[in-house]
């Protein structure tokens, strides 16, 4: 009987140790130019929807501008254990994708909605071409989403 309580209330105790979730936030940068990346929260459950939001920010006091070929200047990246979902995918690589051009001061933001589908640790990703001499090496901050098991300190 003490068995079949204590079974009972496991699953009771193990919701009442999970911390809450809560908005995160990574910044990077090199030459005056910023990438802010931030995910709606830390940590959700299967089906839940995360908000992702991805800015490059020129912060210095010259202008800035690159353009790539066959390659999105800036994106976002959702990496699970068995895919990879990018901002960029089904969009044509137009100069939209390809170039970037910011005065000091100005920005550029993107946005997505990601459906969290597996339980385990998500890796997003905003990486940002800064050069074309520097393509296979972007500024990219990166944030970790848990799905469904939470863990971390106790408490908000």
């Amino acid at each position: 009987m003490r068995y079949i309580l204590l079974l009972l209330l496991l699953p009771l105790l193990l919701i009442a140790a999970c911390r809450a979730a809560k908005p995160i936030k990574s910044t990077s940068g090199i030459s005056g130019m910023v990438v802010e990346l931030s995910a709606s929260s830390d940590c959700v459950q299967p089906s839940e929807t995360v908000k992702l939001r991805a800015t490059v920010i020129n912060s210095s006091t010259k202008d800035f501008k690159v353009k790539l070929k066959d390659r999105a200047v800036f994106d976002l990246v959702v990496n699970t254990n068995d895919r990879i979902t990018r901002w960029s995918n089904g969009k044509a690589m137009t100069s939209e994708l390809t170039e970037l051009e910011l005065k000091p001061g100005q920005s550029r933001m993107l946005e997505m909605n990601w459906q969290a589908q597996c339980c385990d640790i998500i890796r997003v990703t905003a990486p940002f071409i800064y050069s074309e001499n520097f393509i296979d090496d972007p500024i990219a901050p990166y944030v970790g989403i848990h799905v469904q098991n939470c863990v971390g300190p106790l408490g908000p």
